[in-house]
């Protein structure tokens, strides 16, 4: 360790030098686009939304990003379409990663079957690389349609990697939210007869006021039970495709040897590529850094011998 601090001191100009290069060649190096489910890929397929439905429902519920469910927090980030409420409101969201031949075509067939069952696609992607293509799509099922997509999403697959089906029960939020909107509208009702026998000026502008205030609160209540409506009404499901099993996500509920072997080997595969990105940036400014070190290293010789000469 001493050895390698004394070179440094004696050739901090090599150094830096080195510094530079290897700063820009990491600056520069592509890295892959992080997807959904925590594999790379290159948007390629236009992302496609309701976004009729989403920005309707964002007017109707302006504050209202998430409530918190007795599964956990349920985050208001997908439109969905307008369906029958269901006597237990569940929001379902499903997980499948399936091996496929043609990721394209097998991105293709959802679509239509998806179209085929009155549902619709969220977003979705493609990346092909010349090791093999992996894609992915979300898009949203009817509920009560929920088991024929999946039956026919198995269908255009392979091999099934990894299947998973979470669901929240939100009946008892929509049910607070019920009790909410019957006490604000009968607050509503009070504040209205009120301003009926107010004959100060001054007293009808208050009491307008907390009217419309009131009003603002049941519309924003109004928003987010009609949101949860549609919502528990349909199922999101979410596609992860590769021709290559290794490129898919997995999510184990329990501990799988080989699946932890599929990880680690994934992670070297992308180790590995990450090298060799960075040797092939470093050899291409290899034209830059090369004749540069050639002259510092020629500099610094001339001088150890004009200072060895002087010493003689």
């Amino acid at each position: 360790m001493r050895k390698i601090i004394d070179w440094i001191k004696r050739n901090k100009l090599t150094c830096a030098l080195i510094l530079v290069v290897v700063y820009l060649v990491v600056r520069r190096t592509p890295i892959a686009n992080v997807g959904l489910g925590g594999f790379g890929g290159i948007s390629s397929d236009a992302m496609y939304s309701d976004e009729y439905a989403y920005s309707t429902m964002e007017m109707a519920v302006p504050s209202a990003k998430s409530y918190s469910g007795s599964g956990g927090n349920y985050l208001y980030r997908q439109a969905a379409p307008q369906l029958a409420i269901q006597d237990r409101m569940i929001v379902t969201n499903t997980n499948l990663s399936i091996v496929v031949k043609d990721v394209v075509n097998s991105i293709e067939l959802i679509k239509n079957k998806t179209k085929e069952l009155n549902g619709y696609m969220v977003n979705s992607w493609v990346n092909s690389p010349e090791e093999g293509g992996t894609g992915y799509i979300s898009l949203r099922i009817p509920s009560d349609k929920l088991d024929a997509a999946m039956k026919a999403f198995r269908g255009f697959a392979v091999k099934i990697v990894d299947e998973s089906i979470d669901g929240t029960d939100i009946t008892d939020q929509y049910t607070d939210y019920e009790e909410q909107l019957r006490i604000l509208e009968g607050t509503k009702v009070t504040f209205e007869g009120i301003i009926g026998r107010a004959t100060e000026v001054e007293d009808i502008l208050n009491v307008q006021d907390r009217i419309l205030n009131v009003q603002s609160q049941i519309d924003s209540i109004k928003g987010q039970l009609k949101y949860m409506e549609a919502t528990a009404s349909s199922s999101l499901i979410s596609v992860n495709l590769s021709t290559d099993e290794l490129s898919l996500p997995y999510a184990p509920s329990t501990w799988r040897p080989q699946v932890v072997f599929k990880y680690a080997t994934r992670a070297l595969v992308q180790d590995l590529r990450k090298i060799a990105n960075t040797s092939i940036w470093v050899g291409v400014y290899a034209v830059i850094w090369l004749p540069v070190l050639a002259i510092v290293y020629v500099v610094r010789k001339m001088i150890l011998k004009r200072r060895a000469n002087r010493v003689k």
